[in-house]
C-alpha cells in the first residue's frame, strides 16, 4: 500500500516554516520540478515572493525556459535557468526546497546543487513511497502545491505577527490551482481547495485570465499538433486503453513544444468507455520517452506510473522511460495497464 503523508504534514508545516524564516538575511534555493507547469511554477514563484517579503532572499531556478503559456504568471521573468549545476555555488544558500516533487531526481541538472546545500526540504502534494525528512511537507489530499503555499502563508502570518498575501501573490497560486484542478473539473478539487481560491479571489485572484491562459488560449502550431496527437489515437483492450505515440520529428514539423501536449490526455480520457490513456512521446534527449497518464476510478495512474519509476495522483501520472521505443513502451505500458485493471477489479 501506499503511504500517506497525513500524520505528519501539520507538524512539518509548522517546523519547514519555523526553518525558513530562520534563513532570514539569507538565501533559499526554490527548485521545481523539470518539465515545470502551471503549478510548479505558479507555486514556486508565490514561494519566492512570500520569503522576500518574510526577508529571507529567494531564487527559483530551473532546467529549460519556462513554456511561454505560463509567462502570464506574475514575475515569471525572475526565473533562472541553468545551463550548468557548477556555475551555482551551494554555499551561498542556507536552506533549498523542492517544489511540487519531493526527490532529486526529479530536478534534472540542477541535482547536484541540491544535494550540495546544507539544509534540504521539499514542499509537494505528489504520492509518494520515501519517509518525510524534517523538512518534507508531502499532502497527497491538497489539490495542488500552489494550495499548500496558501497554507504555509497562514503559518508565517501567525509565526510573524505579519501579513504577506497581495494581489500578485494570489494570482500566483489561483494559476497553480486552477492548473492542478483542470479549472475546478478534477476529483482533487476539495472545499477546502475552493476556500483557498476564494481568498485568493478576494485579495486579487483573477481565474478568468488563468483559465483561458492555461487552458483555452492556443498556438496555430499547437492547434496542429493536437490534431496529429488525436488522429494518431489507437484504441485496445475493446476500448479501455488509449493511446498516442508521438515521434519528436512531428513535433519539430509542427513547430510546436513539449508543453502543448499537457492538456491533450485529459481530453482524451473523455472518450467514452476509456478507463485509462497513455500519451507517449520523444523527447529531444536521445533514448527518452516521456509519458503522460490519465484515468478515471477503474485504474489507479500513480499505481501503475510507480511500476516504472513514475508518481502522480490516483487519476494523472507521468514516468519517464529510456532505452525503448516508442512501440516498445505502447507494449509495456498497455500490458501492464491491463494487469492493472485486472487486479482493481479482482479478474
Amino acid at each position: 500500500m501506499i503511504p500517506t503523508s497525513k500524520k505528519k504534514t501539520a507538524v512539518n508545516l509548522d517546523q519547514l516554516a519555523a526553518r525558513l524564516l530562520e534563513a532570514r538575511g539569507k538565501r533559499v534555493l526554490l527548485l521545481p520540478h523539470v518539465g515545470a507547469d502551471g503549478d510548479a511554477i505558479g507555486s514556486a514563484l508565490a514561494l519566492r515572493r512570500l520569503l522576500n517579503k518574510a526577508g529571507v532572499s529567494a531564487d527559483v531556478l530551473v532546467d529549460e525556459p519556462v513554456p511561454e503559456v505560463l509567462h502570464f504568471i506574475p514575475e515569471s521573468a525572475a526565473i533562472v535557468q541553468v545551463t550548468d549545476a557548477a556555475d551555482h555555488d551551494p554555499t551561498a544558500y542556507d536552506f533549498s526546497l523542492l517544489v511540487d516533487c519531493h526527490e532529486s531526481d526529479r530536478i534534472g541538472r540542477r541535482a547536484p546543487l541540491f544535494e550540495a546545500t546544507e539544509g534540504r526540504g521539499s514542499l509537494d502534494h505528489h504520492v509518494y513511497q520515501i519517509e518525510p525528512g524534517d523538512f518534507d511537507v508531502i499532502d497527497p489530499t491538497k489539490s495542488s502545491t500552489s494550495e499548500m503555499v496558501y497554507l504555509l502563508l497562514k503559518v508565517f502570518e501567525t509565526m510573524t505577527g505579519e501579513t504577506f498575501l497581495d494581489a500578485i501573490m494570489a494570482n500566483q497560486m489561483a494559476s497553480g490551482i486552477v492548473s492542478d484542478t483542470g479549472r475546478f473539473s478534477y476529483s482533487n478539487a476539495t472545499p477546502g481547495t475552493f476556500r483557498v481560491t476564494a481568498e485568493l479571489v478576494d485579495h486579487g485572484a483573477d481565474l478568468v485570465t488563468a483559465s483561458y491562459e492555461l487552458f483555452d488560449r492556443i498556438s496555430l502550431n499547437a492547434l496542429r499538433m493536437k490534431g496529429l496527437v488525436l488522429a494518431r489515437a489507437k484504441s485496445h483492450a475493446d476500448g479501455l486503453i488509449l493511446v498516442s505515440t508521438i515521434p519528436q520529428k512531428l513535433i519539430d514539423v509542427c513547430n510546436s513544444s513539449d508543453y502543448d501536449l499537457n492538456t491533450i490526455p485529459s481530453e482524451l480520457r473523455n472518450v467514452s468507455d476509456v478507463a485509462v490513456v497513455f500519451l507517449i512521446r520523444e523527447t529531444t534527449e536521445a533514448g527518452v520517452i516521456r509519458v503522460n497518464i490519465r484515468s478515471d476510478e477503474r485504474l489507479n495512474a500513480a499505481h501503475l506510473a510507480n511500476r516504472f519509476g513514475g508518481g502522480g495522483h490516483a487519476r494523472a501520472a507521468g514516468l519517464t522511460l529510456r532505452n525503448l521505443t516508442l512501440e516498445q513502451a505502447a507494449e509495456q505500458l498497455i500490458d501492464a495497464a491491463m494487469k492493472e485493471l485486472a487486479s482493481e477489479h479482482g479478474d
